[in-house]
């Protein structure tokens, strides 16, 4: 690789100038969408602001919940509501196990949610994470 300064008449300078010219000239770039240019982030608030609006991977919990149920949507949200694997672990109460109370199965936040047979999961067309995960990002409250 040899640099050469522009415009010099070195041999096959020119040619390789004109091919990266009719190359650069192939690409269509759109040109950019000035009409809302009125509406850019105008200082550091603003920026933040936006950046942490696209982070927001879940909405807000209803405003018809109390604050109590308010922060339960937002645990469940999290995936760290209080179940009975995480209630053992942690030895809140003076639980033996992390079993489910109505099938002994072990009680992870899923089962407790849609894989016991004694679930509300079923009832309300909760099957498989994905329906869970759908639920949990709706602005619609269940």
């Amino acid at each position: 690789l040899i640099w050469t300064p522009a415009h010099t008449s070195v041999p096959g300078n020119e040619a390789a100038h004109e091919l990266a010219r009719a190359l650069y000239f192939r690409v269509t770039v759109e040109p950019p969408d000035c009409r809302n240019m009125d509406e850019r982030l105008q200082n550091y608030t603003e920026i933040v602001e936006n950046y942490r609006l696209q982070r927001k991977q879940v909405p807000p919990p209803d405003k018809s919940l109390s604050n109590r149920e308010a922060v339960a949507w937002r645990r469940l949200q999290a995936g760290n509501f209080i179940n009975p694997v995480w209630a053992y672990h942690v030895q809140i109460d003076d639980r033996q196990n992390d079993n489910c109370k109505h099938c002994g199965a072990r009680g992870t936040l899923d089962h407790i949610i849609w894989e016991c047979a004694s679930s509300p999961g079923p009832e309300a067309n909760i099957n498989c994470r994905e329906a869970w995960e759908a639920l949990l990002r709706s602005e619609v409250p269940a």
